[in-house]
């Protein structure tokens, strides 16, 4: 069964906000009140999978467009449609507001059919950008996230633990000997190993890891809320995963996997430093006889 579509709406005015919310939930949707632009950018930030955020313009603290700027710089990788609720008219207000990232506008007295109308067609428009995103985001093979959208997700996850003070790790993965199992049985079944690993890679990290492909035979993954230590342990749990016996289209492979670690505590608070960090522990793992997990040396230490 389909869940119903989730909708944040804010305004300051309790009766209109009472009134949006109660038409919301008689047509179905899921609906989380705020009473100011504030809360309603704290509440996204805590329902990322929101899709359609109302807001009233003049709000006090942060108004209607200034919330939309702030919430369309915390998406991350989710299309939300954006509805202003506003009583002002004007040509330039209106696309003033459009340009702070709303996608649409209601003016005030609104008739409910009209408001209706807007909102489900906003809830078409998110349901075809989510699709379209999620299959520009997603390895063609793997069907993991791209280079491209993994590089997002850490950003994200560091710019969020930025503010609350937490850690991220990265762990960069590549499968030994790859080149050898292309060159002994062909690259269909190199690509069979690498969506197995793949499979394997995903079911053995968090709900809320991410895991995508960096390129070739290397994998990367982000891991919110997690130290350096606790990095190494998950890596070490995927690497004997990904030992067991693989068999693909009657074909028995045994596989070995190699790992490099690295996390904010060593220093790297970029995603390009964290990334550089992880591929450098990789590159010793390689280095040291293939199969084995390496933490990254912090940033201090290098110099």
């Amino acid at each position: 069964m389909k869940e119903p579509t989730k909708v944040i709406v804010a305004d300051d005015d309790p009766t209109s906000l009472k009134l949006v919310c109660t038409l919301l939930r008689q047509w179905g949707f899921e609906v989380k009140p705020s009473r100011n632009g504030d809360e309603a950018v704290s509440c996204f930030e805590s329902e990322p999978d929101t899709q359609i955020v109302i807001l009233d313009w003049m709000m006090p603290g942060l108004d209607g467009p200034s919330a939309c700027r702030r919430i369309r710089a915390m998406e991350a990788g989710k299309y939300t449609y954006l509805l202003l609720l506003t009583c002002r008219g004007d040509k330039e207000d209106i696309v003033s507001g459009l340009r702070d990232g709303a996608d649409d506008y209601v003016t005030k007295p609104f008739d409910a059919m009209e408001l209706q109308q807007r909102i489900r067609a906003g809830v078409r428009v998110v349901e075809l950008q989510r699709a379209l995103l999620e299959r520009a985001s997603r390895d063609p093979l793997t069907q993991l996230l791209n280079r491209i959208a993994i590089h997002e997700v850490l950003k994200k996850e560091l710019d969020r633990s930025s503010r609350a003070e937490n850690v991220v790790s990265v762990a960069m993965v590549d499968v030994d000997h790859f080149k050898k199992i292309n060159d002994q049985h062909g690259h269909l079944l190199g690509d069979g190993v690498l969506q197995e690993t793949a499979s394997s890679l995903c079911s053995a990290v968090r709900s809320f890891d991410s895991v995508g492909r960096w390129g070739g035979e290397e994998f990367i993954i982000v891991l919110p809320d997690s130290g350096l230590d606790s990095a190494v342990l998950v890596a070490e749990r995927l690497r004997a995963e990904i030992k067991r016996p693989m068999k693909i289209d009657a074909v028995e492979i045994y596989l070995t996997i190699s790992a490099g670690v690295a996390s904010t505590e060593n220093g790297g608070l970029t995603p390009d430093n964290l990334v550089r960090l992880a591929d450098e522990a990789l590159y010793q793992a390689k280095h040291g006889g293939r199969d084995q997990v390496q933490k990254a040396q912090s940033i201090d230490d290098q110099t």
